[in-house]
């Protein structure tokens, strides 16, 4: 779902639709991993859901920055989810990632888009509210086959 979305948004950042599936994703796979207890997996993914969720409520503007940063966001996933299959520590630098994330959302004054992180006993439920999606009126289930591995781990050109 990422790899086809983002670039259907980075052509058109107006396009809301886009943005809300691929921050949905993030949130699946934060949910996810936490659920796993791939902690770095869902504290990776958080980062990259409230700089979406900020997108999303236009409290940050998009902006030539913040498009690059997430293309190596995303280009990072694959070899975090591989990190859970073989093992094998992500060659990215995902601590900086995370810590470029939370520099863009400081150099806003916005206030963050969700004032505490999900419970991990609210994690587990697939249909958990999510009140960006709300906001927006669209559907908060996902199924849990939304996202094949495959998607994932498409590479964004």
């Amino acid at each position: 779902m990422i790899a086809k979305h983002f670039p259907v948004w980075e052509q058109d950042d107006s396009n809301h639709k886009a943005l809300i599936t691929i921050r949905r994703s993030f949130h699946t796979l934060k949910g996810s991993g936490r659920m796993v207890g791939a902690e770095l997996l869902g504290e990776y993914c958080w980062s990259i859901e409230d700089l979406l969720n900020r997108l999303i409520n236009r409290t940050l503007e998009p902006q030539a920055a913040i498009t690059e940063f997430l293309h190596r966001a995303i280009e990072a996933l694959p070899e975090l989810l591989e990190q859970l299959e073989v093992g094998e520590e992500p060659k990215a630098d995902i601590e900086g990632l995370m810590r470029e994330a939370t520099d863009i959302l400081l150099q806003t004054d916005a206030p963050s888009s969700t004032d505490e992180e999900i419970p991990d006993a609210d994690v587990a439920a697939s249909s958990e509210s999510d009140p960006v999606l709300e906001k927006e009126g669209l559907e908060t289930e996902v199924p849990a086959d939304a996202m094949s591995p495959e998607e994932i781990e498409e590479p964004v050109a």
